[in-house]
């Protein structure tokens, strides 16, 4: 029930800045961010991966040759030779645990000096972002919050030879940031062309969907097939994630921004974010590859949102253009999405980790102080 808590927590304390039309007090809003670093520094056990680097962290490295060959068996071999690096230390995975959460928030703080709603951000941040890729997929979430962090500026400044380094460098923790590499060419395209891409990624959906493609992807892949061999649509996902979509895209053409610096940099996210999207659209008969290789734009709403809704508010009170039940519409239909991808993602957990006479409602936080819990509580240990 923490989680849930916490979103609802969330939820009203932005539709409290949304309706002063000003970020909460500065604060209350670094007591929130500490208490979601507590939480993920403190965890234990919980997360659908969290095993599965714990029993690697704790392997034996005899020698310097199998400190090299351990690390460079590996596509993200910077991930590993920090992991075995910290081993050889004998630093315990807990302390490992922490530190890596607070580079993960740290990331976050510093894209979050961007947002006009730091609470908006931080409720569009939690139920994916930080219950899944900062709670469990630790080398995505990494990945993601360091692009976030210290590549988002570099790009939006078009600094793009410094930007593409960062992004080399956070593929060695997670290769499908790898993808990110492309988006100085993905921003310069209209959003016309972008119409005529969606409509593509759609068609090609289908065509990937088809048994006879999915086999072939399947034998060019070998080891990797399991990311495809599933090929499925999953029609949740795609509705939420097309009606988050939607909104952003209304509030991005709501107004007349006319040639505004705001304007011109909110531009910039949202044609990243439809190229996200895009991507997202075509890979959707594949949902894990679909996800990993889209959520790095994706996580560009925590920013992308709270700008689009400061400038239609200030379209609204200095014009005093009578759109406010339309805005409000959005603002409830946001934080209604953000909710119900609470709640999925925890029965998803649920169901992952194998939890018994457990439920959304009695959902526990475990934490390192507690950890005989998770192994009351999952089929897994």
């Amino acid at each position: 029930m923490y989680f849930v808590a916490i979103v609802l927590f969330l939820s009203g304390l932005s539709f409290y800045e949304l309706g002063k039309n000003r970020s909460c007090h500065e604060v209350l809003y670094l007591f929130v961010l500490l208490v979601m670093t507590l939480l993920l520094c403190f965890r234990f056990g919980q997360g659908t991966d969290y095993m599965n680097y714990l029993y690697p962290y704790n392997d034996e490295v005899r020698s310097f040759d199998s400190y090299l060959s351990q690390s460079m068996d590996h596509v993200e071999w910077g991930w590993y030779a920090m992991l075995l690096t910290i081993r050889k230390l004998d630093i315990p995975f807990e302390w490992f645990i922490a530190f890596v959460s607070v580079v993960m928030m740290i990331s976050l703080y510093r894209v979050l000096k961007f947002s006009p709603y730091k609470m908006t951000s931080l409720l569009l941040f939690f139920p994916t972002y930080y219950m899944t890729y900062c709670f469990s997929a630790l080398r995505q979430g990494l990945a993601v919050c360091l692009f976030l962090g210290f590549g988002l500026k570099l790009f939006l400044e078009r600094k793009y030879w410094q930007y593409l380094l960062v992004i080399v460098a956070l593929s060695f923790i997670h290769f499908a940031t790898i993808v990110l590499a492309v988006l100085p060419i993905a921003v310069k395209f209209k959003e016309k062309q972008l119409h005529v891409f969606t409509v593509l990624a759609l068609l090609g959906a289908v065509v990937l969907s088809r048994i006879t493609m999915v086999q072939a992807i399947v034998n060019i892949l070998g080891s990797r097939a399991e990311y495809v061999a599933n090929a499925e649509f999953s029609v949740g996902a795609i509705a939420l994630r097309s009606l988050l979509f939607f909104i952003i895209w209304r509030l991005h053409h709501l107004g007349d921004p006319k040639d505004t610096a705001l304007f011109r940099e909110e531009d910039v996210l949202y044609r990243v974010y439809y190229f996200g999207f895009i991507l997202f659209l075509f890979l959707s008969p594949f949902g894990l590859i679909s996800q990993r290789l889209s959520m790095p734009m994706k996580t560009l709403e925590v920013i992308l949102i709270p700008l689009e809704l400061y400038r239609n508010q200030r379209i609204v009170l200095n014009r005093k253009i009578t759109r406010l039940p339309e805005m409000a519409m959005y603002v409830l239909a946001i934080t209604m999405v953000m909710n119900v991808e609470c709640v999925k993602n925890i029965n998803s957990y649920i169901d992952q980790q194998n939890y018994t006479n457990i439920s959304l409602t009695n959902y526990p936080y475990v934490s390192v102080f507690d950890k005989d819990r998770v192994r009351e509580i999952s089929r897994l240990f």
